[in-house]
């Protein structure tokens, strides 16, 4: 993110918005201390909407050298009318690396629930869960093409390692092989890597069910959650469905993304292909997702039986099933007051344009309105190659405006990162707060301890 004027950093900085004032008192018991000045600057920086070269995080182009003036975007909240406010959630206090993590794990099977940004939020909330529990996260992998690929080729789990306990399956085999004590919810653990590689299976009493409807899922997480907290196994195996929907509250939920880095090879490239594209300037992010013709259907089953929805936000729901131009500018202008200068038929800004590549028609227009596809290295993959699915997951992640379709995993995982350093009206362009605090907060928000 590039820095806007100041009086726009000003105005932005006072939408005081709550999502629910996070606590932490709980990482106390399992080791604390003070944040380190360059990560607390960095985290700073990136609040007030300044560039800034933070550890570990994707890199800027604040020092790229250009004589072309770098473009700025002007934003005016316009709907400040809205009940929720979101709090820019704090990050916990740093794990203490001299008191060791928890011998108790738990692991996620990803297999089968959903493509890549399912098991993505799989893995995220696995890991909070852990924590929650008063566990170690052993990484695990994506399932991908018939294929077990790792996680750690294309995310960093390193920033979140400064926070959370979390291991690697080589770090733990000794100790685990031939594990006994293994509860699994939802998912057996005999077919994943770690399940292979240390010839795990689990305790048959420990079973959950394998797959439960999503409408009322929050009645089955009511369900589960004591039986996670009350699990003595020195194992639990999350099913990847289970995982999904394990929400514990939006600002926790923002901490989980948010420190989520990109592999090395992910961000040489976004630097590359950012450096190289926009220099210097700030940028639109806009997320395409049509979801194979039934993201309106499921708006009305998934998202209105679970939330009750109706009226104007059920309408705003099936409008962003269908993001095309006219949609970005007009969702500009109405929440941030973004209109163009020059042609109302371009962009009214720079803009990167990541799509399912599910509706030409649209995908096109944008492109000839000013829009650029991400291209380099990993462009080339199979539509869904999972270097190029990160690639664009983190040129997204730091546009300046993201705006995109809240029914869509790629995007809801796009919003949750932006919400740990950006105010909501430019995390999450158009989306309605009181949505997905509500989707958001389950039985294992319950856990977080005041």
């Amino acid at each position: 993110m590039v820095k806007p004027r100041h009086r726009v950093c000003a105005l932005l900085l006072l939408l005081g918005l709550v999502g629910g004032n996070l606590t932490w008192s709980f990482y106390n018991s399992l080791g604390s201390g003070l944040h380190d000045p360059v990560e607390v600057e960095s985290l700073d920086c990136l609040r007030k909407g300044r560039g800034c070269r933070a550890q570990g995080t994707l890199q800027t182009s604040e020092n790229v050298v250009t004589e072309e003036p770098a473009v700025h975007i002007e934003t005016k909240v316009m709907k400040s009318s809205r009940e929720a406010k979101w709090d820019l959630p704090a990050l916990p206090p740093l794990r203490d690396v001299n008191k060791p993590c928890p011998d108790k794990y738990l692991t996620v099977n990803t297999h089968t629930w959903g493509r890549h940004h399912n098991q993505l939020q799989s893995v995220i909330h696995g890991l909070l869960m852990a924590r929650l529990l008063g566990r170690t996260f052993i990484l695990g992998h994506f399932r991908h093409a018939k294929a077990w690929h790792d996680v750690r080729d294309f995310y960093s789990f390193e920033e979140l390692g400064r926070y959370f306990c979390i291991a690697e399956m080589a770090d733990v085999a000794a100790k685990l092989k031939h594990e006994k004590s293994i509860a699994c919810f939802g998912q057996d653990i005999h077919d994943m890597p770690i399940g292979k590689h240390l010839h795990l299976k689990c305790d048959p009493k420990a079973h959950f069910p394998k797959s439960f409807p999503i409408p009322g899922f929050k009645t089955v997480i009511q369900d589960v959650v004591p039986k996670l907290a009350a699990a003595a196994h020195r194992i639990i195996n999350l099913s990847g469905e289970l995982a999904f929907f394990l929400r514990p509250g939006l600002p926790y939920m923002a901490v989980g993304y948010g420190l989520l880095r990109p592999s090395a090879a992910v961000r040489d490239e976004v630097q590359r292909f950012t450096e190289a594209t926009f220099k210097g300037q700030d940028y639109i992010a806009i997320h395409l997702r049509y979801r194979e013709g039934t993201c309106a259907a499921e708006i009305e089953t998934d998202f209105v039986q679970n939330f009750n929805i109706t009226g104007k936000l059920l309408g705003e729901l099936h409008a962003q099933c269908k993001v095309n131009f006219t949609y970005v500018v007009n969702t500009l202008r109405e929440h941030l007051g973004i209109t163009s200068a020059g042609d109302p038929n371009i962009l009214p800004y720079p803009s990167f344009l990541a799509s399912d590549h599910q509706n030409k028609a649209a995908e096109q227009d944008l492109l000839t309105k000013g829009a650029v596809f991400y291209s380099g290295k990993y462009h080339t993959e199979e539509i869904g190659g999972l270097h190029g699915l990160a690639t664009d997951y983190f040129l997204l992640r730091q546009g300046y405006l993201f705006v995109g379709n809240s029914a869509s995993s790629v995007s809801q995982n796009t919003c949750f990162a932006r919400l740990l350093s950006i105010p909501w009206e430019r995390a999450c362009t158009g989306w309605d707060l009181t949505l997905f605090t509500e989707m958001t907060t389950t039985a294992a928000s319950s856990l977080i301890t005041s």
